[in-house]
């Protein structure tokens, strides 16, 4: 005898408790209980039937469940590593645009400076513009060579421009 398919939402059969039959029949009584001995067998492995199909779709369920949090945890650590990489490349323009402010200030000063001073004194003043243009374009290629990921610098890194 071959077991039909279980449906979705099959109904259990009822359960019978071994307590309805007799452990020990009269005689005269065997032949009668044994067609509802039976039939409350094939109920009892319809039943166990039914339970285990609906178990293994509950274990199915939890897999497809278990799959889909390893892949939302990877989503969150590839998340949470860009995040700590994009804060790590905040601080960096912020500590280039401090460097530029600094440098804008200074060349400010330098030109404020060099309208109040005699034509003499400005060898100084353009020493100190080389000076500052030096560690400017220092700057820009160590901020280039910080920012841009290792092999990709087109050039030296050096022009102003």
């Amino acid at each position: 005898m071959t077991n039909p398919p279980v449906e979705e939402s099959e109904a259990l059969p009822p359960f019978r408790s071994s307590k309805e039959f007799p452990i020990s029949p009269k005689l005269d009584r065997v032949p009668a209980l044994y067609p509802e001995c039976f039939q409350a067998l094939i109920e009892a492995n319809d039943a166990r039937r039914i339970l285990r199909v609906r178990m293994d779709k509950k274990r199915e369920m939890i897999a497809e469940i278990r799959q889909e949090v390893e892949r939302l945890e990877l989503d969150l650590s590839l998340e949470a590593d860009t995040r700590m990489r994009l804060h790590s490349m905040n601080e960096m323009l912020v500590d280039a645009l401090r460097e530029i402010q600094q440098t804008t200030d200074e060349f400010s000063q330098i030109v404020d400076e060099a309208q109040s001073v005699s034509r003499t004194g400005m060898g100084s003043l353009i020493a100190k513009l080389k000076l500052l243009v030096r560690r400017w374009r220092d700057s820009k290629v160590r901020q280039q060579r910080t920012m841009a990921p290792a092999g990709t610098l087109g050039h030296d890194g050096g022009s102003d421009g």
